[in-house]
């Protein structure tokens, strides 16, 4: 069971975990998303425990990402979901899931959205990059509900080439094998782009600050599998295969719906 920092359990709807990375023997770091909804509202988090449960470190996330529930940090439900680590464990990688109150306006069928990737020394425990990640548009309208956004970000290697999963969901959308749930990798790159870390908003007087996202290229869509796609949300890297290449994990979050299903991907990798 999962603690809280007074190594209690958390009182219900205090936790919403999305990331979980491991590292050493037993031990991993969770991300939260918080709840911007809660009164008082849930801080968004990162945290290390240990096998047992409790909290042994927390990361700090910059002022700029807690939410006051209008005008600042994390909208409700697009905060850290992903969370993992660079292959050589020096650094450990999130990204909030569309854009700060202060950085412009969340996803919609009419517009994109500025999501923040943020990078941690893992050995020192504290923020040293930050990259702006440019969020597609809904990929299906809707008049109920919709929602885009970074769902995951996967390094590839120690300089700056990831992998980051978008998921799309449009309620009674068609596409996604009737599910309306769009899913992409993409692979991006950090170089060239501007390091934001420490910049408390995106936007100025209703317009983009200018900095430089990073460069992003598809490189895979769910849609090409031709079988119905839940609410994907998390991948890792798997065993190397016997032919060299990598194995790529991916697991959708069934939201406890008893309308959505529980699915697992696997995917050959050929790594350049």
């Amino acid at each position: 069971m999962l603690l809280d920092s007074a190594g209690e359990a958390f009182a219900p709807g205090g936790l919403d975990p999305e990331g979980m990375a491991m590292f050493g023997l037993g031990g991993f770091y969770v991300s939260s998303e918080g709840n911007t909804l809660a009164d008082p509202i849930i801080d968004p988090f990162i945290r290390r425990y240990n096998r047992n449960g409790r909290v042994t470190a927390e990361l700090p996330v910059p002022d700029y990402y807690q939410p006051d529930g209008a005008t600042h940090g994390f909208r409700f439900n697009l905060g850290f979901e992903s969370l993992n680590f660079t292959p050589d464990g020096k650094h450990l990688v999130t990204a909030g899931e569309a854009a700060l109150v202060q950085d412009g306006p969340a996803a919609s069928f009419d517009n994109g959205s500025l999501a923040r990737i943020l990078i941690y020394d893992a050995p020192r425990r504290r923020p040293v990059a930050e990259y702006v990640y440019e969020v597609d548009p809904w990929a299906e309208p809707s008049t109920i509900f919709g929602v885009n956004g970074v769902v995951e970000v996967l390094p590839i290697d120690n300089a700056g080439t990831m992998l980051v999963m978008e998921r799309s969901f449009s309620v009674r959308g068609t596409l996604g094998g009737g599910t309306g749930n769009v899913v992409i990798i993409n692979e991006i790159s950090t170089a060239g782009a501007t390091n934001t870390l420490g910049v408390e908003a995106l936007f100025e007087d209703g317009e983009p600050v200018g900095v430089q996202p990073v460069s992003q290229r598809l490189v895979f869509a769910f849609d090409d599998l031709g079988v119905p796609i839940d609410n994907i949300e998390g991948m890792t890297w798997g065993p190397t295969l016997p032919d060299g290449r990598r194995s790529l994990v991916i697991v959708s979050d069934n939201n406890f719906n008893a309308n959505q299903f529980t699915q697992f991907v696997v995917l050959a990798v050929e790594l350049s």
